[in-house]
Parts: C-alpha cells; structure tokens; sequence
C-alpha cells in the first residue's frame, strides 16, 4: 500500500507530504483545491507521463516521491523486475519522479535510476488508478483475462498450460534448429564432400610437414654432410694420428705413470672413458654416412608432397592440423547429415505429442473460464445495479483467439496459444437500454468506469495482488441511497485492498477510516494547496459542510455525527 506521498513544486502545490493509512482513507475539499492534483502527482509517481506544464510557476523542477510497501504474494514478481535492471530490491519501495522546465524527466526506484517504463512497469504491479487518469487497467482488454483468472482461481490448470506450453515450444525449436541446420547443410553437402575427398586424397598426417622438411633440408645438403662426416671419421678415429690412436698412446702412459703414483690413475680412467666416447662417435658416422645416402628422386618426391600439404593448408589451414580438424568437422557433419531425417522424424514426432498435450490443456482451461465468466458476470451486474447503474448488463466475453494459419487445432478451432492458454478475453457492458454492447474500453464515463472497476474490485477481493486502489470522481452522477451503498461497497473492498477515494459526498466520506482534507490558500500573493489529516471533531465539520455548503448549523452538524455514527456501526 501506499504509506507516504512528498510532492514538490507540482501545479499549485508548493510543498506537502501526506501519510496514509490501511483501510479506507478518504480525500474530501472545495471545488478547485487540488484534490485531483494530488492524485495527479502520485500517478506521476508511477509511471504517468509528464510535462512542463505540471511544474509550479516560477520554479525549475517538481519532485514527486511515494513509499509503497509490498504485499508478500508480489514481491518475487517485483525482485524479478528490479534485478534485470540492476535496482536493490528493498522495501518498502521508493519511487521518485523529476520534472524539469528545460523537458527533461528521471525516474528512480529505490534512489536508483530508472527509465519511466520500469517505473511503470512496477507501479502498475502495486496500485490500480480510476477515475479521469490515464492509469486504469481496467481499460486493457489485455489485463481482463487476469481479472478472470484471478476469480476463477485455477492455478493448477493455468500451471498445466505453462509447463505443457513450455515443452511444445522447445521441441518446436529444436525442430525448427534441425531443419534449419539440415538446409544449411544440404546447401554446402556437395562442397564438403568435394573438400572431404580432396582432403583424404592427400592423406596428411600429423607433424607431416616438419618431419618432411628437415628430412629436405638433410637432401639437400647430402654431399656438404658427406665431407664433414668424411672429415670428422679421418680426425676422430680413421685417419693417421687420429684423436682415438692420440687418447690410446695417452691412456697407456698415464696407466704407466699411476704404477709410480697411484694418483694420476683416475685421470687415466678419465682417458679411457674419452677413448670410448671417440669410438662411439666415430661408429655413429659409419652409420649416419650409410643412412643419408639417398634415391636421386628422394628429394623430387619430398618437394611434391610439400607442395601438395601447402595447397591443403591454403585452402583449409593455416597449419596442417587446422586440415586435419577440418576434414575430421566436415566428415562428422556429413555422418551427421545421413542421420537428419530420423532426428527429425523424432522430433517432429514429439512436438505433435507436445502439442496435443498443450491444446488438451488449453481446452480444460477455456472450459473453466467459460464456466467462471458466467459466475463473475452475473456477480459484477449484480454489484454494478446495486450502485446505481440498474439498467445496466455486464458479460465477460471468452472465445479461442483465432487465427486463420493457427499452431494448434482446438474443436475446430485454429488458434495460437500462448503461455497463459489459447483465449482471449474482453469485459463487455451496456449502459443504456436500447444501446447494443460495447468493449468496456469504449466507456466514456469516468464515473461508469470506476463504479465498474468498484464492482469487479469487489467481487475479486483478496484475490488480486494489488495492494492499492484509487478512486477520483467515483461519485459521479450518484446521490442519496446509491451514495451510500456505494459507500458500503468501498468500505467492504478496503477490508483487502488499501482505498484511497476522492469524494464529494458526504455518504462516502463518512464511511472512511482516515480521512485528509484539501486546502487551497493565497500566502504572499501566491495560490497554495495543502493536505492534512482531519482529527475527530474536524470530520464532523468537513462532513457537514458536504452536506450543507458553506453554511453550516447545528442541525448539520448533527447531521454530520449521525452520518459518522452510522458508519461506526
């Protein structure tokens, strides 16, 4: 509900701040004080438009501040909401508009900046505004199957359809994924299976191209190879004085000197392991000579295969395992290709399951709306002719929405559903004898629309969500004992929702649990509005002056305590 409302610099409003209760709270002053201001102000609040016009003559911006504290059944819709914008989700809420002279507009919630259709977005989740505003959600054909289902209270069926829904448009999309996957495929199938050929005729092999490159580069250099290893075995162990003949004379003398002096012994075993290494190498070049011998078309065939590689990595690399992934992702694809159709088949196999699941679903839950509108509609007519609209018929209009390509097919019926089932809903209502229905939207009547909306608000009591409702000009075109069954009927709806009511009245006002009074005044030349709450003796004044105009007697005042006394009753 809504706690508290700070409004600065708004039209004739230099600066108030008004508390509000639970309950019935009503809002009563002169003609051309400011009551419907104020209610303007606090639409800004949530999410109204604005304009330049609004703000206070003289002055370069309007505020407009509302706490709204949040029932418990909303709050995760809320947290929802204000996560995906990054807003902390603490409440109560506070949401703020700023008007500026120079065009510009902010909003914030929770002292977070936020554009106005979050704002909105939120404020309609909160409070319901009626009368000759703009925030009427009644008037959206769109919110009345909310309404409906609200009344009938078929959570279970509404939850059937989501989970039933949900499942038919995955397997719709997964089908719709394949098939598009298998006309792309189908486009590029004869390329992948040139590139696949062209690729495996080939053949590469992993680390192919380094090994066949330095296996090039050692033919190419066979005959500088040959010389070193020529010179080297002439050095190291073949050739006259070779290093191995030179480290055998030296070990034999230094064995003959350890014989005087054991001490040198190890650096002849120093030499002896010299000897060896020498031996060994020099039997690696015998071997290495004979295996670098080579076809003479070796080297030719090398520079084919390379060149060969090369074309597979310009096409399809740029390294050789880039080929290599490719062809392994164009084989893999078209195994995959072979398969489509049957994945397809089963696919398309589970989304009919899927969708004769939903439109059975759908059809439990057109049967229960039908069924609940005939209930809501005789309620709210009979509520409607107890305010004063007695000529008046009310009829909740259900039928499958039809379309003429439609997803499913229900009795006949081609339709597409959507997560909340395959109908369409629309409040209907006549006014006037003789006059044909008419969609409630096109109600002209501000007084007709709130006394509706009071009607529909009563018979969905602690149903909704809503934590407030508020009426401007609800008494529109009432008098006497409508008045006060009009009276009674808000006072019965503020039992579940908090009620906040302009009224000029008195039958309505003295039903009210707290009531303000709208003051206009002239303060240094300057017209201001204020807002206050009326203290017990001050209700019976405001009340009799309701009654009696600017004259007021004692018989008035009576008038006014007998009023209250009732409504205490």
């Amino acid at each position: 509900m809504i706690t508290r409302l700070y409004v600065e610099n708004f039209a004739i409003i230099d600066r108030i701040e008004v508390t509000f209760q639970s309950g019935f709270n009503v809002i009563t002053g002169e003609t051309g004080t400011g009551k419907s201001i104020v209610i303007e102000a606090l639409g800004l609040t949530l999410g109204e438009r604005g304009n330049t016009d609004m703000i206070r003559a003289g002055m370069n911006k309007t505020i407009v501040e509302c706490e709204v504290a949040v029932k418990t059944s909303q709050r995760d819709h809320i947290e929802g909401i204000l996560q995906s914008e990054d807003i902390p989700a603490e409440f109560p809420l506070i949401l703020r508009r700023e008007l500026r002279n120079n065009g510009r507009s902010r909003a914030f919630i929770n002292d977070t900046p936020c554009t106005v259709q979050v704002l909105k977005s939120v404020g309609d989740l909160v409070v319901d505004m009626h009368g000759q505003h703009e925030h009427q959600s009644l008037l959206d054909p769109d919110i009345h199957i909310t309404f409906l289902d609200e009344y009938a209270g078929h959570k279970d069926l509404l939850q059937e359809v989501r989970e039933k829904y949900d499942r038919w448009t995955q397997a719709d999309a997964e089908l719709r994924s394949l098939k598009k996957k298998q006309r792309e495929l189908s486009e590029k199938e004869d390329l992948y299976s040139f590139q696949l050929k062209e690729i495996r005729s080939v053949k590469p092999d992993p680390g192919e191209m380094e090994d066949l490159e330095q296996e090039r580069k050692i033919l190419s250099n066979s005959q500088r190879i040959a010389e070193l290893v020529q010179s080297l075995q002439q050095v190291l162990y073949e050739g006259e004085s070779s290093v191995y003949d030179q480290l055998v004379m030296a070990e034999h003398n230094l064995r003959e000197l350890a014989q005087i002096d054991e001490s040198v012994s190890e650096y002849a075993d120093e030499c002896n392991s010299a000897t060896v290494t020498i031996k060994e190498i020099g039997h690696f070049l015998n071997q290495y000579g004979d295996s670098t011998d080579h076809e003479p078309d070796r080297l030719d065939q090398i520079e084919e295969r390379i060149v060969a590689l090369r074309k597979l990595m310009k096409k399809y690399g740029p390294t050789l395992e880039d080929v290599i992934d490719y062809r392994d992702k164009i084989k893999n694809l078209l195994d995959e290709f072979e398969s489509f159709d049957n994945e397809i088949k089963k696919l398309a196999q589970r989304k009919t399951e899927a969708a004769n699941e939903l439109a059975d679903a759908c059809e439990k839950l057109h049967d229960s709306r039908v069924k609940s509108a005939e209930q809501f509609s005789k309620s709210t007519e009979d509520i409607l002719h107890n305010l004063g609209m007695e000529k008046s018929s009310f009829r909740v209009n259900v039928e499958y929405n039809h379309r003429e390509e439609g997803a499913l097919e229900i009795n006949g019926h081609s339709v597409t559903p959507d997560v909340s089932g395959a109908d369409s809903v629309e409040f209907y209502i006549t006014t006037n004898p003789g006059e044909g229905e008419k969609p409630l939207a096109q109600i002209a009547s501000g007084g007709e629309i709130s006394r509706t909306m009071l009607a529909i608000k009563s018979v969905l009591a602690g149903k909704d969500g809503i934590s407030s409702v508020i009426f401007d000009e609800i008494d529109i075109g009432i008098s006497g004992r409508i008045s006060r069954i009009v009276a009674e009927q808000l006072s019965d709806l503020a039992e579940y929702h908090q009620v906040i009511c302009i009224t000029h009245l008195p039958q309505i006002a003295s039903m009210g649990d707290t009531h303000f009074v709208v003051g206009k005044h002239v303060i240094d030349k300057r017209t201001k509005t204020d807002i206050r709450e009326l203290s017990d003796n001050e209700r019976v004044e405001e009340i009799a002056s309701l009654v009696a105009g600017a004259t007021i007697s004692e018989t008035t005042l009576q008038n006014a305590r007998e009023l209250l006394q009732r409504a205490n009753q």
